[in-house]
């Protein structure tokens, strides 16, 4: 196959059950490593591509089962892994803040401070993208 992105898409991969759509994915995020094939990333080969390295080069992979904590907020959920912390202690108001410049620049409206288990599935399909979007190094925000 050959596949072509441009910085800032967004895009959705469809097909049949057993068209590789999950297998593109996890290669693309580092999952799985290709049995042949090349991919190339601005025009250069990329070679043995992990997880964290596909996050480096800014890409990240939201699934259809969500990955979030029910009894965090949406905004604890968002930054999970990278919040703002003092002396070893999570800086509560920051990371809120944060998280509603992230909602900014995307340009969408969750509320922030109510626990994911109490949002409706679109609401937490929104956090689990918004959690790849501010990992990625094109993100002020992170």
């Amino acid at each position: 196959m050959d596949f072509e992105l441009q910085l800032g898409e967004i895009h959705a991969i469809v097909g049949e059950n057993g068209a590789g759509k999950s297998t593109l994915v996890k290669i693309l995020s580092g999952a799985i490593q290709p049995s042949a094939g090349t991919l190339e990333l601005y025009g250069q080969p990329v070679g043995l591509l992990t997880p964290w390295h596909a996050l480096r080069l800014g890409i990240a992979s939201v699934y259809q089962e969500r990955d979030l904590v029910p009894q965090l907020t949406a905004a604890e959920n968002i930054l999970l892994g990278i919040e703002p912390r003092r002396l070893g202690f999570i800086r509560g108001r920051l990371l809120l803040e944060q998280a509603k410049v992230l909602l900014q620049q995307v340009g969408v409206e969750i509320p922030l401070n109510v626990p994911v288990g109490q949002l409706g599935a679109a609401e937490q399909q929104l956090v689990d993208i918004l959690k790849s979007v501010c990992k990625s190094p094109a993100s002020s925000s992170a």
